[in-house]
């Protein structure tokens, strides 16, 4: 060491020029490496989705929902299936294990998807991931999607889905009055539009002198060409189209209904590539965008979510943070040394550690991400520590001889070698084993336990072949002792503490005690609140309900916030898009599909708005509404959709399943905080079917053909056509609505008399004499549109939204809500959705603690001769608990994962002190000074580096704690945690573990003692 450290001390400018390396390897590495909100997090649940078209009939669609699932269930790798067939299609949710290749998974899915015959006219299934790259990084409400061609074309757009943007096209609406006196279907129309491929002339035409190109061209008007196609009748008579429908322009093929302040809009949703960075791709779009609005001014559009925007202010946000808790850092350092060259030492030690584990990163693929940004804060409060530790004692050293020397100093570099090399292991044990787990908490803290992990090992470098030669050029021939003399008033600080340790002890017990107990009182969660001030509505109609009638009670909804000048600007998406949300991807069971019968409203109130009291008032004026829809608001500061709860109901019998289904709904509606979908009452809608009677229908001499066009025109029927003529191709949607109208008496059940109605229904027979359909037809009730199984057994799923963010103690109500209900025989409930995502996360985190501890026990122990000293250093571990509940419940925070992970890192940050005090102390006890005056006399002496190594840590982190300015996942409530466990276990640590490493020498006979004029100290 002695050797090193005078080589380089000699060759200043050699070390400098690799200082500036580093640095600029740093700085490069920096500007390369790609950001993005969250890092790489797959689900292993894949979604496929598979919309049949209208004009397919039940059966047919029954039939492929039935061989898709049937194939999807032979997909290798597959764990588990839950299906869903509704009547316009299928939503399916496979799931595969932790570790099994998403991509593979994605292959297998499309090779079963192959295997299913689809016929000619119908979209293939779509195959959705669950990961955090495959959600749109932008979302715009436009008046049009005109533009979307140009910003598809930006470097970095993977593609741009469209939502509510039908196609400009013909509509014909059929007379089902015409239709019966023509003798003509539905299915008439629809043949003849698709099939009628007139051949007009085209060629050359031979004179004498030349020779002329000729084509015959029907006329280019579409609408009139559409009016004149002939229909035959089946008695060969001839109609035209406009005399047997009404036909009009207008916009066909609308699925979904979006309106941005009450105007019609479209939504546009941007993905980008893998290997885009979201802050490059969304500048660009932004760019895009203002230069449209200069050529196009006509074109309005609202951006709705930028997320490239939201990564660049919560990354700038952690920065500042980061470089202010550096400072305050520093200002420590200077505080407890009183000279620049000790502060000059962690200036430079900050930069370095920082910039080569942003190049290691950089070069292992690791993005930049509010994670990782995250761990490299955390460990800019670590990485000064093991220079402090040696700078500490290289100055005490140094002021006990009065003047520099360097064999002195190479001898206090060299002591501290194995406390700054096992402090720094056993705080890479506890990081480490968050990168390990294979399941999405691994998958999210990967770039963070590597982060920390790399800092330190550069911290413990730079401690021991940087720091050393740059204090011997400082430092020689200059050293004046400048510190505060902490060490005596330390010791008689200590003494007077000493007599009444039991008492302190007890003390410090009975306040943990109290604090565990608190802990249980504290809300747990998965996410913690984040700075979002937008308001979610959610619009559930009547089951069964159309499209049109849930679009009238967002209307109903959108007239209400018109009048609120609170608000901003709000944004309506009326009908399925079976898609999944970003924070689908922390969810167990996979994405959520929602129901045709639901819409959403997003609001957006204006800057420096209450939201709790817009809330309050949004709720108290939505009970006025005279809609039969239910409105549920939530704020969006509750992180998405991770407040959803999920019942699953298994069992045999689908109605058992369906009538407990309701019974849980109304139990559970009865839940304060907890919104359940769907009513009490509420049950699987069932689908009728007329049995015809064919030897009654010829005894009483009625045409069948008759009664089935009939019964046809009970029908809405609509299909998409494309329709060609000799300039072009055009989109045709035909349209035949119900030739029923019923009107119902106030109280009466509408469906029991639109049955009775339907019975009376009359026709006439061969001899003139009236027969009604119940007397030659039978009403059956066939199986429900709506059925769910998982692997092959019917389910019945319950659904809701916990509105509070005590997600614990709402779940809580929740289970003895379901133990109170008296369960049919073989029906069994499962929980999914926030309560299993918050039993993933406890078990996860605590794995990883449990690791963490045994890896710290196991490093300790192989530095420490016996049990006593590792015991000892972890003997303060417990006390950091009360620092962390205090601070959780005086700011008002959850336990969720930023809280959890901050406790695990706890493990290595306090033990790193714990080490440093306890090594001091072997050294002492080695050297056979009595017990008690060792004890003293070494913990007095090592206050200072504790204490400086504990403020730097709680200086850096209190401005992430603290500020609240960046919109982060997790920093806050780590922060917090971290903070408060640090000040909490340092003053417990410099009691507590002297006073165990006491307990446990005392009765020990020491042997070696060596004779010296020594102080008595005691007990």
């Amino acid at each position: 060491m002695k050797k090193f450290i005078r080589f380089f001390s000699r060759r200043l400018v050699l070390l400098s020029v690799m200082v500036m390396l580093l640095f600029i390897w740093g700085i490069y590495s920096a500007a390369q490496m790609k950001t993005e909100y969250l890092p790489q997090i797959n689900n292993p649940i894949l979604m496929v989705t598979w919309k049949s078209p209208a004009e397919t009939d039940g059966v047919t669609t029954d039939q492929m929902n039935n061989n898709l699932v049937r194939s999807l269930k032979e997909v290798d790798g597959l764990q588990s299936i839950q299906s869903t067939i509704y009547s316009q299609g299928l939503f399916a949710s496979l799931t595969f294990s932790q570790n099994f290749d998403v991509e593979q998974a994605e292959r297998n899915i499309q090779a079963a998807i192959q295997q299913v015959n689809f016929p000619a006219n119908v979209n293939k299934p779509e195959i959705q991931k669950i990961s955090s790259d495959a959600f749109p990084f932008m979302e715009i409400s436009a008046s049009s999607a005109s533009f979307a061609k140009q910003l598809n074309e930006i470097k970095g757009v993977k593609k741009i889905n469209v939502t509510g943007n039908g196609q400009k096209g013909l509509i014909v609406n059929l007379d089902n009055k015409k239709l019966l006196e023509n003798g003509l279907r539905f299915e008439d129309v629809q043949n003849v539009l698709q099939n009628d491929k007139n051949i007009w002339p085209e060629g050359t035409v031979a004179t004498k002198n030349l020779q002329m190109m000729l084509k015959v061209e029907g006329t280019a008007d579409q609408k009139a060409d559409l009016e004149n196609r002939i229909i035959k009748t089946a008695n060969n008579k001839q109609v035209l189209l406009k005399d047997i429908a009404k036909i009009e322009k207008g916009t066909i093929n609308v699925q979904t209904k979006v309106r941005t302040n009450g105007k019609p809009s479209v939504i546009l949703d941007l993905y980008k590539k893998n290997s885009a960075d979201v802050t490059k791709v969304s500048k660009d779009v932004m760019t895009k965008l203002a230069k449209i609005k200069q050529s196009n001014p006509d074109d309005t559009f609202t951006i709705l979510s930028n997320q490239g925007q939201t990564v660049s202010h919560a990354i700038n946000g952690l920065w500042k943070e980061g470089a202010l808790g550096c400072l305050f850092s520093m200002l420590c350092v200077f505080f407890f040394f009183r000279e620049w060259r000790s502060t000059a030492v962690i200036a430079l030690t900050l930069p370095i550690c920082f910039l080569v584990a942003v190049s290691i990163l950089q070069a292992m693929g690791i993005t930049l991400n509010l994670l990782t940004v995250s761990g490299l804060i955390v460990s800019m409060g670590r990485v000064v520590d093991d220079s402090i530790v040696v700078l500490d004692n290289i100055y005490r050293r140094l002021e006990k001889n009065g003047s520099y020397s360097l064999d002195l100093l190479a001898s206090a570099v060299k002591e501290m070698v194995p406390a700054v090399v096992s402090s720094t292991l056993t705080t890479i044990a506890v990081y480490l084993p968050l990168t390990m787990t294979k399941n999405m908490i691994g998958q999210a803290f990967y770039g963070l336990g590597w982060a920390v992990t790399i800092s330190l090992l550069c911290s413990l470098v730079v401690s021991i072949l940087i720091l050393p030669p740059y204090v011997a050029n400082t430092w020689r021939g200059r050293f004046y002792a400048k510190a505060p003399k902490t060490e005596k008033s330390a010791i008689v600080l200590l003494e007077k503490v000493w007599v009444h340790r039991s008492k302190w002890i007890s003390g410090l017990t009975v306040v943990l005690i109290l604090a565990i107990i608190s802990a249980f009182f504290i809300p747990v969660n998965v996410l913690p609140r984040t700075h979002a001030q937008d308001l979610n509505i959610q619009v559930e109609a009547k089951e069964g309900a159309t499209l049109e009638q849930v679009d009238a009670d967002v209307r109903a909804l959108e007239a209400l916030l018109q009048k609120h000048k609170e608000i901003a600007a709000y944004s309506s998406s009326v009908g399925s898009i079976f898609a999944p949300a970003f924070d689908d991807v922390f969810d167990q069971g996979g994405g959520w599909i929602q129901q045709p019968n639901i819409a959403n409203v997003y609001v957006t109130p204006q800057k420096g708005v209450d939201i709790a009291q817009l809330t309050s008032i949004l709720r108290q004026d939505i009970k006025n509404l005279s809609t039969s829809s239910k409105y549920t608001i939530t704020n969006q500061k509750i992180a998405g959709d991770d407040s959803r709860v999920n019942l699953m109901l298994t069992g045999d019998n689908p109605s058992k399943l369906a009538k407990t289904a309701g019974l849980l709904r109304g139990k559970l509606q009865t839940i304060k905080g907890l919104q359940i979908y769907g009513d009490a009452e509420q049950s699987d809608q069932e689908r009728f079917t007329i049995e015809l009677n064919e030897d009654k229908i010829n005894d009483s001499g009625l045409d069948k053909q008759a009664i089935l066009v009939k019964l046809e025109s009970f029908l809405n029927k609509r299909t998409d056509i494309q329709v060609a003529n000799s300039a072009s191709s055009y989109q045709v949607e035909l349209r035949k609505p119900s030739a029923v109208s019923l009107s119902y008496s106030q109280g009466s059940d509408s469906e029991q008399e639109w049955l009775t109605q339907l019975g009376h229904l009359s026709f006439q027979n061969k001899n003139g004499e009236t027969v009604k359909l119940q007397e030659f037809a039978k009403l059956n009730v066939d199986s429900p549109l709506l059925t769910s199984e998982k692997d092959g057994q019917p389910i019945a799923v319950v659904t809701g939204n916990i509105l509070t963010t005590d997600i614990g103690e709402v779940t809580k109500q929740i289970k003895d809500t379901i133990n109170k209900v008296e369960l049919p025989k073989g029906i069994q409930i499962e929980f999914g959705g926030i309560p299993q995502q918050v039993q993933q996360m406890i078990w996860s985190i605590g794995l990883a603690g449990v690791v963490s501890i045994i890896l710290v026990l196991f490093i300790i122990s192989c530095i420490f001769k016996g049990i006593r000293g590792p015991v000892a250093v972890l003997s303060s571990l417990p006390f950091a608990l009360i620092g962390s509940v205090l601070f959780l419940f005086i700011f008002r925070q959850s336990w969720n994962l930023g809280a959890l992970v901050g406790m695990v890192m706890l493990i290595g940050i306090v033990t790193t002190n714990g080490i440093v005090l306890v090594d001091r102390l072997e050294r002492l006890r080695e050297e056979g000074e009595p017990l008690k005056r060792f004890i003293i006399e070494g913990t007095a002496s090592r206050v200072r580096p504790v204490l400086m190594t504990a403020a730097t840590t709680i200086l850096t982190l209190l401005p992430l704690a603290f500020s609240g300015q960046s919109d982060t996942l997790i920093s806050q409530s780590l922060g917090l945690v971290v903070v408060g466990g640090m000040i909490t276990s340092t003053l417990a640590s410099l009691l507590v573990i002297p006073t165990v490493y006491y307990w446990m020498w005392k009765s020990v006979r020491r042997t070696h003692l060596h004779s010296r004029n020594v102080l008595s100290y005691g007990d």
